[in-house]
């Protein structure tokens, strides 16, 4: 007879029911290959299975000829390798179950290549997810509330940009989510053993070296572990060794990929840049004025100020590469007006600083360098995606805050001001989940560069009419998840795959006590 009490109270089940529900919405929403933004990474991946090699001299066609590097004369991906390599075994897989598959709707541009990218671009979508079972299993760690935890979760995986680019193929929240499962790993070493402390430290630095491999630029986070692991006294310095052994192995797949392809150890993919020469210079890369920038970032709700783009203007050829003018007229979000709700998880980190000083200054210290080093990026608007993605390590690390404010109100006698602070948080939490609901609703079309796959003027017209309400709900649906139509997929081979990794993993005792009762 099957308890479903003792299942539902089972401690792996809300992170079980998070993995399906964030990889399902994920995967469901991707369109496959867009255009030259994703189209660089998804051409190592192939280079990588297909011919063995770095050079993707062989799949330009997906860098659309402008996002790829030059060096000893062949081609390479212009950006940082990691989400490439981590994807090899699902591009593998995508090739082997892509008769069992189905073109992800679309009225234009969807052809077989596009069921492949779809099916590889589950990497983000599974590693994602898990980003935000780490990003619940830490909020849990810190304030002991199922709800609280589940709820800045959910916030977390729909209410901010995770859900548009973890649908895509993007470095941006895969780093996120892997930062997330480190620091996860690092804050509950302190529950075990002094050797079991060892292999979880010894993880958490893998875990930090991936996503350093995943986006060089990041390596800043390095010297901000360190410092933590030092001062923190609950720490023995042996144990500090383990977590550098973990660091070892990528960090030598790190220097080897960038000799091989640029005979240089410090190698920066965007140094190569054969479209895009002008990214060659350094100066080049941070040539926003930082204060007016970060004002933008953080609040704007209006195209970009002409004054923050003087680099462009000054230079013509770079502005129309990097479609500055647009930038001007597309409507830009700054991260609180994209997410509202991080107005009040803002608040909680006094609550967080005073609770879990060293935890909360690891964890500040990363998201305020990764905000002041992005708000001086050139091209700080994500290229022509015109909206803040790479400031989401930021965001989900601020977002961390909520869950002081929600428990703090949760200990309180209800009354009349709380009641008015759960209309506000509900309130900004519903525009942050339609932000984020919107913002992958109008991504990408594919294999078109720039052009959205659905805008509102697509709707029949009067909206709420009855006779239109069932088409304008349907369009709705099929453009927010235009993959939907490959959700067989998840159940047939990810998710026994993922659950089989699950048994051996964490319930080996389990598996072998089953195995000695049959042989018995």
């Amino acid at each position: 007879m099957i308890h479903i009490r003792k299942i539902i109270n089972h401690p792996h089940f809300i992170p079980w029911i998070l993995f399906i529900v964030f990889t399902t919405i994920y995967f469901s929403s991707t369109v496959g290959g867009m255009n030259s933004l994703d189209g660089s990474q998804y051409s190592l991946t192939q280079a990588l299975v297909e011919e063995h090699t770095f050079k993707i001299d062989s799949f330009m066609k997906w860098t659309y000829n402008v996002d790829y590097s030059l060096s000893n004369h062949h081609f390479y991906a212009d950006r940082d390798p990691g989400l490439s390599f981590l994807a090899i075994p699902f591009y593998w897989l995508a090739k082997n179950i892509y008769i069992f598959a189905n073109k992800p709707y679309g009225n234009i541009n969807i052809d077989t290549d596009s069921i492949i990218q779809a099916l590889t671009y589950i990497t983000s979508a599974i590693i994602c997810a898990l980003g935000l079972l780490a990003f619940y299993q830490s909020s849990l760690y810190f304030v002991k509330s199922k709800k609280i935890a589940f709820f800045t979760a959910f916030i977390g995986g729909l209410g901010t940009l995770m859900w548009k680019y973890s649908s895509g193929f993007y470095r941006e929240p895969v780093f996120t989510s892997l930062l997330f499962i480190s620091f996860y790993f690092l804050f509950i070493s302190e529950k075990y053993s002094f050797n079991d402390r060892k292999k979880i430290l010894f993880l958490s630095g893998m875990i930090v070296a991936i996503s350093i491999f995943v986006d060089y630029s990041k390596v800043f986070i390095l010297p901000i572990y360190y410092l933590f692991l030092v001062l923190n006294k609950e720490i023995k310095r042996q144990l500090i060794i383990y977590f550098s052994a973990g660091l070892v192995i990528f960090i030598l797949l790190i220097i080897f990929y960038n000799i091989s392809a640029f005979n240089n150890i410090f190698a920066n993919p965007h140094a190569y840049h054969a479209y895009l020469k002008w990214m060659r210079i350094p100066i080049n890369i941070f040539q926003t004025p930082l204060i007016s920038s970060l004002v933008t970032n953080l609040f704007s709700n209006s195209p970009i100020q002409r004054n923050i783009l003087s680099f462009f203007w000054k230079n013509p050829d770079i502005s129309y590469q990097m479609g500055a003018e647009w930038a001007t007229i597309w409507t830009y979000k700054g991260i609180f007006i994209q997410s509202p709700i991080l107005i009040f998880a803002i608040l909680g980190w006094i609550e967080f600083v005073k609770k879990f000083t060293h935890k909360a200054l690891l964890l500040l210290a990363i998201g305020i360098i990764n905000l002041l080093i992005n708000a001086k990026l050139t091209v700080f608007w994500a290229g022509n995606n015109y909206d803040t993605k790479y400031f989401l390590p930021t965001v989900l690390i601020f977002l961390l805050g909520l869950i002081f404010i929600a428990n703090k109100l949760n200990k309180k006698r209800i009354n009349i001001y709380q009641y008015l602070i759960f209309i506000i948080i509900f309130i900004l939490s519903i525009i942050s989940l339609y932000n984020g609901w919107y913002s992958t609703l109008t991504s990408f079309a594919p294999h078109v560069s720039g052009e959205h796959r659905f805008t509102f003027e697509q709707l029949q017209q009067p909206v709420f009419a009855l006779t239109n309400i069932k088409t304008n709900l349907w369009l709705l649906f099929i453009n927010t998840f235009p993959n939907i139509y490959n959700i067989h997929l998840l159940f047939l081979f990810y998710f026994p795959l993922c659950f089989i990794i699950y048994l051996l993993i964490f319930q080996r005792k389990f598996i072998i006590s089953v195995f000695s009762k049959h042989k018995k």
